[in-house]
């Protein structure tokens, strides 16, 4: 009867007694009750038995209702912490998508720049042999030849044109017209 009353009505138990034996004892501590008395008592020990399970009753109450908060609020932040790695993860995954697409256009780009790289070296070396040569062809031609800008001013003379022509090989003929 102590035990459905403390699981069904959730009322506490009292024990009061005329004689108490070893299995009377332990078949009481089973449904754990809030106070074991055994006659003779006095009134006082009643109703101080009783105050005592009245609080013990409310702060077990009291503790089971804060479990179930406390309970709640656990499963709760797991939920909100579920749903911010589920942000997180995907996040990863942007970043990293995004680091994978960086390193292909890196990649690409490093490529272009060493082909355009070599075809720079190629023809600034086709330019300096072309250049050689045409300094050869002039230096030991018996033409004379000049190069003028848009504006008519000289930017290449031939040393057969300065020696023959101007008749200074070291007078400064850049930027002068003819």
């Amino acid at each position: 009867v102590a035990e459905q009353l403390g699981e069904r009505r959730d009322v506490p138990v009292i024990f009061l007694t005329a004689n108490s034996d070893d299995d009377l004892t332990a078949r009481a501590r089973r449904v754990q009750p809030f106070g074991f008395l055994v006659k003779p008592f006095q009134e006082r020990e009643v109703r101080v038995n009783i105050e005592i399970a009245l609080y013990k009753h409310a702060a077990e109450r009291e503790l089971v209702h804060h479990r179930e908060r406390l309970e709640e609020l656990v499963r709760e932040r797991t939920r909100e912490l579920e749903s911010a790695n589920r942000r997180l993860a995907l996040e990863i995954a942007e970043r990293k998508a995004a680091e994978d697409e960086l390193r292909a256009i890196r990649d690409a780009l490093a490529a272009r720049v060493d082909s355009r790289t070599e075809e720079l070296e190629r023809a600034t070396e086709a330019l300096r042999e072309s250049r050689e040569l045409f300094d050869l062809f002039m230096t030991h031609s018996p033409a004379i030849g000049f190069v003028k800008d848009d504006l008519g001013r000289l930017v290449y003379v031939s040393p057969s044109y300065v020696e023959r022509i101007l008749g200074d090989a070291t007078r400064e003929w850049r930027g002068k017209t003819t």
